[in-house]
């Protein structure tokens, strides 16, 4: 089994995957990625299903080496990674030799990023996911952020496909847009006036913001009889209006009820790019309706889908195995054709080069 190990960590590293569901009902938080949609696509990169566990980057992506040959995918913000010193692209799958170095630097774009390994990190489950939740003190590694000299095992598995994600279509979720949300459905009549003025104005991050939710500062909204009700469930991207006015955006590390008012829930197709606004900025918000956000959701996962699936039956196509493919599950053939890695050195100079066969002569 190889292992990754930390050499140096700045802003906040952790192990993520989609989610703990089932336990909200015992007052667990979901936790998970903040950028699902990020995790996801890194995944896939490397021939994952989309709940293997992955590294997160809030803000700054820390120094990693590696001590076994691997396929990496680096997805969400741009953190200027590099290999042993050299830039290496975004939402491409990527081959790395036995030790190799990876560093990121802080954020240029956005505020969280995603590393994959082909097979996953194999850090132990917590009530079935890997997932950290800091306050809580559990999942991940012990339940903290990483440190300089952790370890973390991965499964070994067989290279994937090399597959190149265009910009054009991983931009998607992050084109500047106004932030959509559904109303909430306590109180959805007495609360439009107020949904009102949360649509006509800016409201900006606030910097006390976290995994937990993303305070927001702009026009306070105080409801007539005061903005506290029965406690209610939760999600993530339910916006809550506390005492003083300014909304709050729940986010992954919520907690799983609530007894602030609710203005609504923010699209799942919307909260990327909301999450990946850093504080300080600002975001216009507008009512949609549910059958909207399901239809904007659902065409982007078939997009992706659509994407995935052509790259993996086109790398199987290149290498004479089949002629045809219409689905990812016919192109088994592709883990038969991972590539070969080797070092060589010719007149003190070292080089790694990557054989791919494409034919079985």
């Amino acid at each position: 089994m190889g292992s990754i190990r930390v050499v140096k960590s700045s802003g906040v590293i952790t192990v993520q995957d989609l989610g703990r569901f089932g336990y909200q009902s015992l007052g667990v938080p979901v936790s998970g990625a903040m950028d699902s949609i990020a995790l996801k696509i890194a995944n896939r990169l490397v021939g994952n299903s989309d709940d293997k566990a992955c590294l997160e980057f809030m803000l700054s992506g820390g120094s990693f080496r590696f001590n076994a040959d691997v396929a990496i995918a680096l997805t969400g913000a741009d953190m200027a990674f590099k290999i042993n010193g050299q830039i290496v692209p975004m939402y491409e799958t990527l081959f790395i030799n036995q030790d190799d170095e990876l560093t990121g630097d802080y954020a240029k774009t956005g505020v969280y990023a995603y590393m994959a390994v082909s097979g996953g990190f194999d850090v132990p489950k917590v009530l079935k996911s890997r997932s950290t939740f800091i306050r809580g003190r559990f999942g991940g590694v012990e339940g903290r952020a990483l440190k300089v000299g952790d370890q973390l095992p991965f499964v070994d598995v067989e290279m994937p496909a090399h597959i190149k994600m265009p910009r054009s279509l991983a931009n998607v979720p992050y084109e500047n847009r106004v932030v959509r949300f559904i109303p909430s459905s306590v109180d959805r009549e007495m609360n439009a006036r107020y949904r009102q003025i949360f649509q006509k104005n800016d409201y900006c991050i606030d910097a006390m913001s976290d995994r937990m939710g993303y305070r927001l500062a702009g026009e306070a909204i105080q409801m007539t009889g005061g903005n506290d009700m029965l406690s209610a469930p939760v999600g993530a991207g339910t916006i809550q209006v506390p005492g003083d006015g300014q909304p709050i955006v729940l986010l992954a590390d919520r907690q799983t009820t609530g007894g602030y008012r609710q203005l609504g829930q923010i699209w799942a197709f919307d909260l990327p790019y909301f999450v990946q606004q850093s504080a300080g900025s600002c975001v216009r918000f507008h009512s949609g309706e549910l059958s909207e956000a399901l239809a904007a959701l659902e065409a982007y996962d078939e997009a992706l889908a659509d994407f995935f699936s052509k790259a993996v039956c086109n790398h199987v196509k290149q290498c004479n195995h089949v002629n045809q493919c219409e689905h990812v599950k016919q192109c088994n053939h592709v883990k038969n054709a991972a590539p070969k890695r080797y070092r060589i050195t010719l007149s003190n100079k070292t080089y790694n080069v990557v054989v791919r066969q494409l034919n079985e002569d």
